[in-house]
């Protein structure tokens, strides 16, 4: 019989005080109870009675074939060798390209894997040879410099970037950056965050800003939170108002660093009046197969969804997204500070949830006035917003038992959030939205 082993926690691969590598392996008590397990159900299946062999069932295993993970592929330099582009944590042009950056072995032959992975590394470092172009030949499009690339939005538009042919480099600005990884960038997205500190996103946003003049890069993605979008001043909507004329009240750590990260960036601009910041305001994203989708919208199928009712609910769609930040990647830099709200549709929150889910399954209903207070509440409340979060888990899972409905699970907080954004209406945010 064969038997994949975990992932991770099996063997390693260290050196030694005297240089000597070694390789220590090992078979938890988890794989070996897997394997019993499976021979029992094999043995019942035939009708026989099973004879285990006397002594520890790992004197008897054998290792066949396919050993990776020696340099094993990870975001974090602590969990492994590599990065994502197979380049060496710390390093700037040492790559690894084989079984080892493989981060778990599977039962089947690891070829065909490691095939595709030398051809995305050669398609990958093939920008970084082209350093010079024949006469008459077109020009070569802007090296696009990511941060935050393993985030949802990174995922979304590393591919894009690709399929469109713009070469991107991907930036850890946690660790020092290498001069190889910043030189002839031209435009810089930053989606890097910390959103569980307002002070440490501050910091990183100042590491980050100081990369982008070291570099002499003048022109400055940042995708803002709509949520900073709440409470509409008599300013709403004026571009050359900080945080478009907005008032947030959510004592959120995420939103806080968020405005303070606004702040930072509109003085990076304001030292050098000639450089480009394109911020860019969006909503929750919701959209066919997208992440918000998955975990909302996907949960509990076959059971009708309640969801409270909120008039206007602003959406963005991945594609929609995806498309706005690689067309601002490919226009000419315009100096100054641009500010645009993006947003696909924003019809209520049941038909947002229903155009993914089915209409038939979602139900609205309304939320007694009370109840909205302590959902307002909860926005600056912290032992609050605990104590609605736990009613509603207590709620919902009565509910599926009793009547087979669901509520939808979001935080409290983001209901009130929600309900806030209801009332910009088209005047607060109309000129500036990319429809």
């Amino acid at each position: 019989m064969l038997s994949e082993q975990e992932a991770r926690g099996q063997g390693s691969v260290r050196e030694d005080c005297t240089g000597a590598i070694c390789i220590d392996w090992t078979v938890s008590d988890a794989v070996v109870s897997a394997i019993d397990r499976s021979l029992q159900k094999f043995s019942d299946w035939l009708g026989g009675k099973l004879h285990r062999a006397p002594g520890d069932m790992r004197n008897r295993l054998w290792t066949a074939a396919h050993h990776s993970g020696g340099c094993r592929i990870a975001d974090d330099s602590k969990m492994g060798v590599v990065d994502t582009e197979l380049r060496v944590h710390g390093t700037s042009r040492i790559f690894v390209c084989d079984g080892s950056v493989l981060p778990s072995t599977g039962a089947s032959n690891t070829a065909l894997t490691i095939g595709a992975l030398a051809l995305r590394l050669a398609a990958h470092l093939a920008p970084r040879s082209a350093r010079t172009r024949p006469a008459g030949a077109p020009a070569i499009p802007p090296t696009v410099l990511i941060t935050g690339a393993t985030g949802h939005v990174g995922r979304m538009i590393e591919p894009a970037l690709v399929s469109s042919g713009i070469p991107k480099k991907v930036l850890d600005v946690r660790a020092i950056p290498q001069e190889s990884e910043i030189e002839q960038a031209s435009v810089f997205v930053h989606l890097a965050n910390a959103p569980r500190s307002a002070q440490e996103n501050v910091k990183l946003q100042k590491i980050t800003a100081d990369v982008v003049s070291t570099a002499g890069i003048k022109s400055v993605i940042v995708p803002m939170s709509f949520a900073t979008l709440e409470v509409p001043t008599e300013a709403a909507g004026d571009p050359e108002v900080f945080n478009l004329g907005f008032r947030s009240t959510t004592r959120n750590e995420y939103i806080i660093g968020k405005l303070k990260s606004e702040e930072l960036w509109l003085e990076w601009q304001k030292a050098m009046p000639a450089r480009s910041l394109q911020l860019l305001y969006i909503p929750t994203i919701l959209g066919p197969n997208s992440m918000w989708t998955q975990n909302v919208a996907g949960r509990c199928l076959g059971m009708a969804m309640w969801v409270p009712r909120i008039a206007q609910f602003f959406a963005v769609d991945e594609e929609r997204l995806r498309n706005v930040i690689v067309n601002l990647c490919q226009t000419p830099n315009v100096a100054g500070v641009t500010r645009r709200i993006v947003v696909s549709h924003s019809g209520s929150l049941a038909e947002s949830i229903a155009s993914d889910r089915g209409r038939e399954t979602v139900r609205e209903f309304d939320v007694p006035r009370p109840i909205w207070w302590l959902y307002s509440f909860s926005k600056r409340n912290v032992k609050v917003r605990a104590a609605l979060e736990l009613n509603l888990k207590v709620l919902d899972w009565a509910l599926r038992r009793v009547a087979k409905r669901a509520i939808l699970r979001i935080a409290p907080e983001y209901y009130a959030l929600f309900r806030d954004q209801a009332k910009l209406g088209a005047n607060a945010v109309g000129p500036y939205v990319n429809e």
